[in-house]
């Protein structure tokens, strides 16, 4: 791939492999690759030229989108490794030992400008990792808890909560093939049968992915005691199937397919063949709304958006290619689509397929590393353990 490939070399050896490896290695530690930024003697996705001239995110004259991570949370002997490597073209092994990592500085997002406010509405004790809106309930969750209002649960890494009809949270995880669930609060166990390997979760609403069977799970109330049952259930292909963040994808001998429990009892599939020659790396549904984040061989990363009709059986979708953008927006209740595509420019349009009125907001406030969601029916933000609402001046 030529996003990995040392253009320095004429041929492969065991130091283009470490090469490669600090590529992987510097976008897992700050979730962007090295060469990747805005310098104004290149062109956008010009590896090469790149690599060749020693012009990393190392750089000072290279503007790093606000959605990486801080520098500084590389290990120090690493980042020095990564320095050398990148930008003095120096070619050895990774360091025996990762070193010391600078401590982090808590962000703060209140702001004011022409064009946009941003109001602090609530704040925790703890740093928030997500946060979402179920029914005018925050679910606020934190490395080890869940914040369901006010009200804070322990919670474990791998387990998905919904609010039942009763507005009490429900945690689900997979132990031993079998789904399990737990009242949060009480820690009471719900009975269930139901096998599984994973847990989906669109909307408010849980699905086992078990095998072949996509099974929308429900929760049913017996005299005060709660039970798992097995719902509706679609087919899908085991080996070729993705869960992401409300949405599966299928690989069907090379096209692409999307499953989509868009409500209660209803999930749509159908075929995406704009995706047909990507990587899926990151998707995300919401609200009619479908957005996919793809590589190509050539290591571009393109981010593609749909936008489905009630039934979700029509969509229209748009791309923008080359794009260093995370999968960053929300859906307001109003149908309003609010998506940072860029540091500094906000866009805001319908989720109706065919409309092409798009809004957009120019602020150099705005951040690609501002997560939104709908928060009492308007566009907010989380950052450190503060929630924000965005409003536009």
């Amino acid at each position: 791939m030529a996003s990995i490939h040392d253009w320095t070399a004429q041929s492969f050896s065991r130091l283009t492999d470490w090469f490669s490896f600090a590529v992987v290695a510097c976008q897992l530690f700050v979730g962007i690759h090295p060469f990747k930024g805005r310098h104004p003697d290149f062109k956008p996705g010009d590896f090469e030229g790149r690599v060749k001239a020693g012009v990393s995110i190392f750089n000072k004259a290279v503007k790093v989108p606000s959605s990486a991570r801080d520098l500084g949370q590389i290990p120090a002997n690493y980042r020095r490794w990564l320095t050398a490597l990148f930008e003095r073209g120096e070619r050895t092994p990774p360091p025996a030992q990762p070193g010391a990592i600078a401590a982090s500085v808590p962000q703060r997002l209140i702001f004011t400008s022409d064009t946009l406010e941003v109001k602090e509405v609530l704040s925790f004790d703890r740093r928030l990792f997500g946060v979402r809106t179920v029914n005018g309930t925050v679910l606020a969750r934190t490395r080890s808890d869940l914040y369901v209002g006010r009200t804070r649960y322990p919670l474990g890494a791998s387990e998905t909560v919904i609010l039942n009809d009763a507005n009490q949270p429900i945690a689900f995880t997979v132990e031993d093939g079998r789904l399990i669930a737990r009242l949060l609060g009480s820690g009471e166990r719900l009975s269930s049968e139901l096998k599984a390997d994973r847990v989906v979760r669109a909307g408010n609403r849980v699905y086992a992915l078990s095998h072949d069977n996509l099974v929308e799970v429900e929760v049913l109330d017996l005299g005060g005691r709660q039970v798992l049952l097995a719902g509706n259930r679609w087919k899908v292909l085991p080996n070729a199937v993705r869960a992401y963040d409300g949405v599966l994808l299928e690989d069907v001998l090379g096209k692409t397919h999307a499953v989509i429990p868009f409500r209660h009892g209803a999930t749509a599939v159908l075929a995406l063949s704009e995706l047909d020659p990507y990587q899926v790396v990151a998707a995300r549904y919401e609200g009619r709304v479908l957005v996919v984040r793809g590589a190509t061989r050539e290591g571009r990363y393109d981010q593609w958006l749909f936008r489905f009709n009630d039934t979700h059986d029509r969509y229209d979708a748009r791309v923008i290619e080359d794009t260093e953008a995370p999968i960053n927006f929300a859906v307001l209740d109003t149908g309003v689509v609010v998506r940072i595509v860029e540091d500094g420019r906000l866009e805001a349009f319908s989720n109706q397929p065919g409309s092409d009125l798009v809004r957009v907001i120019e602020d150099p406030q705005i951040q690609l590393a501002m997560p939104l969601f709908n928060h009492a029916g308007r566009a907010a933000v989380f950052a450190g353990n503060q929630v924000f609402q965005l409003h536009n001046r």
